[in-house]
Order: structure tokens, then sequence, then C-alpha cells
């Protein structure tokens, strides 16, 4: 091969490199294909857009680690508000807790993911606790939290719900969490709600004769067997 040829040979490699190259971030950027620890991408099927707060900022104490072994579903009690509105909001001024300092926790409220029905938005990493269940208790120091966001359509709602349990079954998956260990946020009893706080109310049933006037009825059972289905 003469040597002009070998020269245009070369170029075209290298210039095929920098197109492979240039698609290659372009991917990782625009669809969400990170590897950082921060999150983004798609879990589950679901798609997954990083707002992890800055270490040590709004509750996320990045020394605070944990080993998650259960997961806690909640609802957000905040119609109408989409999970990137509660990734701003968690953002910009983070929720403060009234009660968390009292127990030697952050004083803020903070949750690992908020679902709606498009899809999902990350706040802390899963290696880390959050103030979301029960003061300092077994449902904060090892448990992942997980808020669905509330809508009043019931077709949306439906589709934040099945977000909410793909999202659930890969990260069951991912820490070898049990159907056992996918819990309401009643299930942590705490101070102020002395069996559980009735959350996530739009997974759960009201009935006065059960402790606390609500019980996991027909739609919790829905939602676990919907999780088990993604698993």
């Amino acid at each position: 091969m003469s040597p002009h040829r070998k020269r245009l040979l070369l170029g075209a490699v290298i210039q095929f490199a920098r197109i492979l190259f240039v698609v290659c971030i372009s991917s990782l950027t625009f669809t969400g294909c990170s590897t950082s620890k921060g999150g983004g991408g798609t879990i589950g099927g679901v798609q997954v857009t990083s707002s992890v707060l800055p270490p040590n900022v709004h509750g996320r104490l990045v020394k605070r680690k944990m080993k998650p072994t259960y997961i806690t579903i909640h609802s957000t009690a905040n119609r109408g508000a989409t999970a990137s509105n509660h990734a701003t909001l968690l953002q910009r001024t983070g929720i403060r807790s009234r009660n968390n300092p009292r127990f030697g926790r952050s004083g803020w409220v903070t949750w690992h993911y908020t679902v709606d029905d498009r899809g999902a938005y990350q706040h802390l990493l899963p290696t880390e606790q959050g103030d979301h269940a029960d003061y300092g208790g077994t449902g904060d120091r090892a448990s992942l939290g997980i808020e669905i966001c509330e809508f009043r359509n019931k077709a949306q709602q439906a589709r934040a719900i099945d977000n909410a349990a793909r999202l659930t079954a890969s990260l069951a998956d991912r820490y070898g969490i049990s159907s056992s260990r996918i819990v309401p946020h009643r299930h942590w009893p705490r101070w102020d709600f002395r069996y559980g706080k009735p959350c996530p109310r739009i997974l759960l049933e009201r009935d006065r004769g059960a402790p606390g006037g609500w019980r996991e009825g027909t739609r919790w059972n829905e939602f676990v067997r919907l999780v088990d289905r993604y698993r």
C-alpha cells in the first residue's frame, strides 16, 4: 500500500473514532446513561432524573450511610405537584422538620426518590440515610424512601403508581429486599402516630375498626402484587 493510501486510511480511522466519541458523549448526556453515583438514567424502565442534593445541604448528610433492607412507600399529600416540583423544592429551600431535631436527626425531611406519571427524580443516594419515616428508627436508618405524587386524574395517578412499582421492583432486586419488606409509611410507629402515619393515603383504606383508623387493604395488596410482577 502506498504512503498516500496509508495516510488516507489513517485519516478515515481517526475521523470514525471521533464520530464514535461524539455519539457516545451525546448518548450519556441526553439519554441519561450516566455512570456517576448521583444516578440518572433508567431504573426498571422508569426514566430517573438525578437531582441529588449537594453534600450536607438540606438534610443530605453524606457520612450517614446505610445498607437498605426495606423500601418505604409514601405519597406526597401535595396533590397536583409533580416529581420535578418536589425536586425543585428540595434543592431550593429544602423542607424543615419541627420534630427531627428532637431525636438527633438532620432537622430536615429527606427521601430518596419522587415518582410521578412521567418518571422519577432522585434526591439521595440509595446508600445514604434519609429522614422520611420514623425519626431515626429502622425506617430512616435502613429503608429507601419513595414518594408517589398525587393527582386528581385517575389515569395520571395510575401511571404514577405503575412507575413507582417498576422503580420499587428494580431497587428491591438490586439490594436483595424481599416483598415482605416493601412497606407503607404507616408500617413505622412514631411518637406522634402511635400506629404509624396514614401514608401513603392513595394506597391505604379508611377503617374505623383498625388501629389508627387506617389499614393496608386491596389497594396496597395490588401495589405489592404489581411490584412482584415487575421483579
